[in-house]
């Protein structure tokens, strides 16, 4: 999922909510889900509160959490929601992050083609 600008407020979160909500329906066995937060300048309290009670309740279906990121608001979000959650891997290089992505999708056999940039 990508997010950016200071859009980020509880309304943004439960669209995020309900998209992972419908993907983890959808797939059987474990998931990676990756966040796209490089552009995101906002994350506030409200949304973090409702994405990690989000990963509670998912754990047991994650292979990986990942979120890139560049704001230090976002970083500070993350790490405090990485501390209920444990192991969220956090980047802030996009090559790195990208790198992630396809080992994720070819472990699966499956072929990555990046996003387009904004």
């Amino acid at each position: 999922m990508r997010f950016r600008g200071a859009l980020f407020e509880g309304e943004f979160s439960r669209v995020a909510v309900t998209v992972i909500n419908d993907f983890a329906a959808s797939n059987l066995g474990k998931m990676h889900i990756f966040h796209d937060w490089h552009e995101m300048k906002l994350y506030t309290t409200e949304a973090r509160t409702e994405l990690t009670e989000l990963g509670l309740r998912l754990m047991s279906r994650l292979e990986s959490l990942n979120v890139l990121f560049s704001a230090s608001v976002v970083e500070m979000g993350v790490t405090m929601a990485s501390i209920t959650l444990g192991g969220i891997r956090m980047f802030n290089q996009r090559e790195a992050f990208e790198q992630a992505i396809r080992q994720a999708v070819e472990s699966r056999g499956g072929t990555y083609t990046p996003l387009p940039p904004e």
